[in-house]
């Protein structure tokens, strides 16, 4: 493909043009089983190519943690030549690539598609790689009984979906029973072939003196069923897990959160969150990937754990982490519209969330400073159900209590900020 005439494609010709690696076309398809006997052989064959390019191909996660269509990665997946060069091994996509190798592997099992877009345009005639698009599959073609006319695929869902939790797969589709049945049936011969739980967890050799420690744990749960582990056992237990994951950036981030979610829910001393935040790559201003950070709060003091994915995992101060924060270097991904309040890491300064929450701040200063008159005025309630009244998000609630200490009061220029920030930190608790 002429690499001159590879930008500003219109998608209907990009469908046409569009090649396909043959490393990535054999790994599809040089193992399919023979599906003539499943009763809907076409359809059979669809969940097949679908989950198998799944389990082969990442979502690029500088792509989604970088303003996506606006960032600076765009350009270069909205290039048609790059199609031809996805393979097992350069294997990062975005949503509209996956759907348009999907149609195309599609076409060479005689099974009709069609794009479509959230939004009411005419998506054909739209420049490829400027819009999101999904693929729709009509049911026709097919022998079961299905309760819409067509079926929509969401390939840039499930490439993370197919290695972290396999109750998401194909959960958009609105499939009876029996295609139910069928699909999970491919899905564990894909899940074999592919060896997808052995990517999840490799096998990293562990020193002596480690292995024995979890060994003896696993021993005494086993024994005892009335053994009750302590938070640090457990959060021991979590981190051991994450330093045997074997996944691409976004899928390992997610995973983490997964083994988080299982673990934190039974901590009775500690308390928890795991948030998903993009750290800056080389000195670019806007080129980012994905990170994770564990918060660990306990009577000691806040504990900062960072994962650089896929496994490695780093204890990083608070002073640290916010130099990170204000510099730039570590930030909230907020691009892609995914931003919520309960994502905030608790005692770090950001001037993201400085710019978002500026005049809720400035209210919640006012109001502090109005204890007594708002005493007065709200008698049958106590001063702090009314600050939950006005400001019903603890985690801003939180974050607002952190600036004040600071002294922060977003109206003074940066340098004279700075100055009057008061000093103070919470106390940082190393954990090994």
């Amino acid at each position: 493909m002429d690499e001159e005439n590879d930008e500003n494609i219109m998608l209907i010709e990009a469908l046409l043009r569009a090649k396909i690696h043959p490393a990535l076309e054999d790994a599809v398809f040089k193992d399919m089983p023979n599906f003539s006997k499943t009763g809907d052989k076409k359809l059979a064959e669809m969940f097949y190519v679908y989950f198998k390019l799944c389990s082969i191909l990442d979502y690029d996660s500088r792509f989604w943690v970088s303003d996506q269509l606006g960032g600076p990665y765009a350009k270069e997946h909205s290039k048609l030549s790059r199609l031809s060069q996805i393979t097992p091994e350069n294997n990062d996509i975005i949503c509209y690539e996956f759907n348009v190798l999907f149609s195309r592997m599609l076409e060479k099992i005689g099974i009709e598609s069609s794009i479509k877009a959230k939004a009411d345009i005419n998506i054909m005639f739209t420049i490829y790689g400027q819009e999101h698009i999904d693929l729709e599959i009509p049911t026709n073609q097919f022998n079961g009984k299905f309760f819409g006319d067509y079926l929509v695929f969401r390939g840039y869902i499930d490439v993370n979906s197919i290695k972290i939790a396999d109750e998401k797969i194909l959960f958009n589709l609105g499939l009876k029973q029996a295609e139910k049945s069928l699909a999970n049936n491919v899905l564990q011969i894909v899940k074999e072939q592919t060896k997808l739980e052995e990517r999840k967890q490799s096998l990293k050799q562990k020193t002596e003196e480690e292995t024995k420690l979890l060994e003896q744990l696993y021993k005494n749960l086993g024994e005892n069923k009335d053994i009750t582990l302590g938070d640090q056992e457990k959060l021991k237990i979590l981190f051991e897990q994450i330093s045997k994951i074997d996944l691409n950036t976004f899928a390992s981030v997610e995973y983490a959160r997964k083994l988080h979610k299982v673990i934190s829910s039974s901590l009775t001393e500690s308390k928890t969150k795991y948030v998903s935040i993009r750290e800056r790559v080389g000195k670019e201003k806007d080129c980012y990937d994905m990170v994770g950070m564990f918060v660990i709060e306990t009577k000691n003091g806040i504990s900062y754990i960072k994962l650089t994915p896929p496994n490695k995992l780093k204890s990083i101060s608070h002073d640290d982490l916010e130099k990170d924060f204000m510099s730039g270097k570590l930030d909230y991904i907020y691009g892609s519209r995914i931003f919520k309040p309960d994502f905030i890491i608790p005692q770090i300064e950001s001037p993201y969330l400085n710019e978002k929450y500026a005049k809720n701040y400035l209210d919640y200063i006012a109001f502090e400073k109005n204890k007594s008159l708002y005493e007065q005025n709200y008698r049958e309630k106590s001063f702090e159900d009314n600050k939950k009244t006005l400001f019903p998000s603890d985690d801003l609630n939180d974050y607002f209590d952190y600036l004040l200490q600071k002294g922060v009061t977003l109206n003074k220029s940066e340098e004279a900020q700075k100055t009057e920030n008061i000093k103070t930190k919470p106390q940082s608790l190393e954990i090994k």
